[in-house]
């Protein structure tokens, strides 16, 4: 959720979500980096769909990998019988928990023993339901019923290993791509304040490409020990070093001559923050940097006229 409260016709209100009101993204992120390979906004209803909402949305993202085999997991909005049928017969594998109202699952058990499971399958498709502190229900079209993992729980103040299905554990382990990514592009946002909504989808964006380029670059040996903060810093400093060099004396600043005399002319606002006129130079002789003021406040332009052993023919504008 890209937060955003101004007026727009599809911003969204999600009550239960840390960021309320705002532009909804969808996102297909890698489990254990958070690397983002898909995304698609949400820019509300666009007609009647067949299968619904969430069935869409996920089709739609996974698109480039049909015949892939490629491994999806996802929570319980998106989970569905006919959903999960469709992925496999696109060759993709899908798990993720399901709401016990969903048609085409079992009934939801009652009454089980803490951490005592049921399994059942149909077809290609597994279920599974666990007691944990409350029933957890899972569904998966490539898991083997029969198959077992562990999952850390608390027991008496110690964490001990808990055998559960193989599909649960698997979601366990592997469900965390797109909350990593919501952590760290959330460490160092663009503090940007705007009233378009395109300004702050466009400041999401450039934080998830920041994201990608980070964990693209951890594959170069030169980055390995790098942390996020320290390659956002780099990055940033690349990005505007063309930029500042075009702007910058051409030669190394020195101290200004005292019996150097100063005309003021004011600065036209056209100008002003065009950052060419704020400087001075010595084309020839001593090195020599006169710099006026700040380029976001000045407005006047300090002409030099007479400097200490040097002509004033040699004192340019630039």
């Amino acid at each position: 959720m890209v937060k955003f409260k101004g007026r727009l016709a599809f911003r969204q209100y999600l009550p239960l979500k840390p960021t309320k009101w705002g532009i909804k993204v969808w996102v297909l992120a890698e489990s254990s980096t958070g690397y983002v390979s898909n995304f698609q906004v949400y820019t509300g209803r666009e007609g009647r769909t067949e299968r619904g909402l969430a069935h869409h949305v996920v089709m739609e993202l996974v698109k480039p990998y049909y015949g892939s085999h490629l491994s999806v997991f996802m929570d319980n909005f998106y989970s569905g019988v006919p959903l999960f049928e469709d992925l496999k017969a696109h060759g993709v594998n899908a798990c993720g928990t399901i709401r016990s109202n969903r048609k085409g699952i079992p009934p939801k058990p009652q009454a089980m023993v803490k951490h005592q499971y049921q399994v059942a399958q149909k077809d290609d498709l597994t279920f599974c339901a666990w007691q944990d502190t409350k029933v957890v229900m899972v569904l998966s079209n490539y898991h083997d019923p029969s198959a077992r993992g562990t999952v850390k729980r608390k027991q008496g103040g110690v964490q001990t290993d808990v055998t559960v299905p193989a599909c649960l554990a698997d979601y366990q382990k592997h469900m965390k791509g797109v909350d990593l990514l919501d952590q760290m592009v959330g460490y160092y946002q663009f503090q940007h304040r705007s009233k378009k909504w395109w300004r702050r989808l466009f400041f999401f964006f450039l934080s998830v490409s920041c994201y990608n380029s980070y964990i693209l670059a951890m594959g170069a040996e030169a980055y390995k020990e790098c942390s996020y903060k320290e390659w956002v810093e780099d990055l940033a400093q690349e990005l505007v070093t063309p930029v500042t060099s075009r702007s910058a004396p051409q030669c190394p600043a020195g101290p200004v001559s005292a019996s150097a005399e100063h005309d003021c002319q004011k600065i036209l606002r056209r100008e002003r923050f065009a950052g060419s006129v704020h400087w001075q130079r010595v084309a020839q002789g001593p090195v020599l940097v006169l710099q006026c003021m700040d380029a976001d406040s000045a407005k006047f332009l300090c002409t030099l006229n007479v400097l200490a052993n040097i002509p004033e023919d040699d004192v340019l504008n630039i």
